[in-house]
């Protein structure tokens, strides 16, 4: 938040006014491929000392909604996901696949200008911070 509000007092100084929000935004999505939590925590661990007996690598989920389901991994890819979801399924396990995401804050700051591109200091703010980028989005 800082850094935004930083940013946002180096732009006004430029000529450039803006106003910093806030946005929460879904990171690291990804396919989570397990199976359903089972009614016991010992029927969870019977079921993955079989699995780690085939060479499965796999964990019990210890807490939360999803306790005592077996994971078997997180893939960029939905296709991987889908494939070992296909393969557990025809090993007899009832695999499903799930995206996962995390929550993160961003700060944005919204530049009042409708057209800050060619604005001398927003080139020079965006060259000074090159770890940012200028986005266009319809505004509320």
């Amino acid at each position: 938040m800082e850094a935004a509000r930083a940013g946002a007092v180096q732009l006004k100084a430029s000529g450039v006014a803006g106003m910093v929000r806030s946005l929460t935004v879904e990171k690291d999505r990804l396919s989570w491929v397990y199976l359903p939590p089972y009614a016991d925590r010992d029927r969870a661990l019977s079921v993955l000392h079989e699995l780690q007996d085939r060479g499965v690598d796999s964990f019990i989920v210890k807490e939360g909604d999803d306790a005592n389901a077996i994971s078997l991994g997180y893939f960029s890819s939905e296709e991987s996901a889908e494939g070992l979801r296909v393969k557990m399924r025809n090993a007899g396990y009832p695999a499903f696949v799930r995206e996962t995401s995390r929550p993160v804050t961003e700060y944005w700051v919204y530049l009042s200008d409708p057209e800050p591109e060619g604005k001398e200091g927003v080139v020079v703010f965006l060259q000074a911070n090159q770890s940012l980028k200028l986005d266009r989005v319809a505004c509320q």
